[in-house]
């Protein structure tokens, strides 16, 4: 995660500016009143963002920023909602899989970082680009929440299956996945929800679901592909459960798959 102090300089480039999204006024003469959208799971993450709001307007008080929060599992439906309805708040918050999705009512940042000067070094140039669309920056980054590969490292180790190392290929994960299968025990988990498999399908073919227009991308050759091998993992090769059958399974316990798509929001099931 960035700094507060990074953070901090971050939000009040943004407010100092102008807006992040289209559809979002301002107050009345010099002052600014900001509404800026953010998940968040309890009491004590608000209390987070909201001090961390009330900061920017200790860097200037013609800012106010007025948070407001709602869960993950609903976060992205009402912001759908919102955009739709031209009632979108100013500041919204998004993850780079979905950047794509959202370009048509947000505003690039590359004139505001520019007029205030912004150092986007202090950034992973990755994350940068995870958060952009067609040459253009519509986002910056507070922190990293990266789709993983949890594995089982007793099921690995009893099937006598090398464990998975930097740089293990796709070839190298079926062959795994193949050995580590049998005796109602399955090499994967493979999760049809949006972000666990476009991401499994990213890489397997580079395919994503929408271009930077927000233009739907579900058809394409690259995505057909990548779509039928994620689904052949269970339907042809076997080495996955179909869904919905439940499986018990946690990030870090025993379970009846060996590996399984997982992101620090623990989310990632069939």
């Amino acid at each position: 995660m960035t700094g507060p102090r990074i953070a901090v300089r971050a939000a009040v480039a943004l407010a100092l500016a102008g807006t992040l999204v289209m559809a979002c006024g301002a107050g009345d003469g010099g002052s600014k009143t900001l509404t800026w959208s953010m998940w968040a799971s309890g009491g004590e993450e608000q209390q987070v963002w909201h001090e961390l709001a009330d900061r920017v307007s200790l860097e200037d008080p013609q800012i106010t920023i007025k948070l407001e929060t709602s869960s993950f599992d609903d976060y992205f439906a009402e912001l759908g909602t919102r955009f739709d309805s031209g009632d979108a708040p100013c500041i919204v918050s998004m993850q780079a899989l979905r950047t794509t999705g959202y370009t048509q009512g947000m505003l690039p940042l590359d004139d505001l970082i520019a007029k205030n000067k912004f150092d986007v070094t202090d950034f992973d140039k990755s994350v940068m680009e995870g958060l952009s669309a067609d040459g253009k920056q519509y986002a910056l980054p507070y922190d990293v929440g990266p789709v993983i590969l949890t594995y089982n490292k007793d099921m690995f180790r009893n099937a006598g299956v090398p464990e998975p190392r930097p740089g293990w290929t796709l070839a190298e994960f079926e062959s795994a996945a193949r050995k580590l299968t049998g005796n109602r025990t399955y090499g994967f988990v493979a999760a049809p929800q949006d972000v666990w498999m476009f991401s499994m399908v990213l890489t397997k073919t580079g395919a994503q679901p929408t271009d930077g227009a927000g233009n739907l991308r579900l058809t394409t050759p690259a995505m057909t592909e990548g779509v039928q091998w994620y689904a052949d993992l269970a339907a042809r090769k076997k080495v996955a459960p179909a869904c919905p059958r439940p499986i018990p399974r946690s990030p870090t316990g025993s379970s009846s798959a060996a590996r399984w798509p997982w992101a620090p929001t623990g989310r990632g099931r069939c």
